[in-house]
């Protein structure tokens, strides 16, 4: 097992058993190693009281002063600028275009569109109210010219649905009229 050994207030060492032989070393010597745990006479040293006896006799030498501490290094940030705030600017304030003036397209067509589907001619019905949404469409996109071309042609379409349905209640008329006229009663069936 080596040791270390105190002389003249250093730590000096490690040294094996017979080498602290060679340098005389005496029962007042401090020696150290991990098994040890301090610093601690030789003299009390059970594997070191062999080779104490031979050895002459040495001026006790002052205990070691303990080992300093390493210093813990203090941390320095690099040196930067001290933080100084922009001078105040006006917030930026997006440009948006002029809003453009939402179209009206009324929904007057679009419940003619629906009775003439109920009550008149089917067909032109349908195409009316789908050319009446895609005009309205048109109107809430800001499309003028495609909400007028839709309207016109919604319109056209409804129109033309009243006309038939008209057309065909009045011919349905004639011929329950007509039905009658010629004599056809009830009278008869008996």
């Amino acid at each position: 097992m080596k040791y270390y050994v105190a002389e003249g207030g250093q730590y000096v060492g490690p040294f094996e058993v017979a080498e602290l032989q060679a340098r005389g070393i005496n029962a007042d010597t401090l020696v150290y190693n991990e098994m040890l745990g301090a610093w601690t006479k030789a003299g009390e040293v059970p594997e070191l009281l062999p080779i104490l006896a031979y050895a002459a006799p040495v001026p006790p030498s002052p205990a070691p002063a303990p080992a300093p501490a390493p210093a813990p290094q203090a941390y320095q940030q690099p040196y930067q600028q001290p933080y100084q705030q922009p001078a105040y600017q006006q917030p930026y304030a997006p440009q948006y275009a002029q809003p453009r003036p939402a179209l009206q397209y009324g929904s007057t067509a679009l419940i003619f569109g629906i009775l003439e589907i109920l009550f008149c001619c089917l067909p032109c019905g349908i195409v009316g109210v789908v050319f009446w949404s895609k005009a309205n469409s048109c109107a809430q996109a800001g499309d003028a010219e495609g909400m007028e071309k839709n309207s016109k042609t919604a319109n056209t379409w409804l129109w033309v649905g009243f006309g038939l349905g008209l057309v065909t209640i009045i011919a349905y008329v004639a011929l329950i009229v007509t039905g009658v006229v010629a004599g056809t009663t009830y009278s008869s069936f008996y």
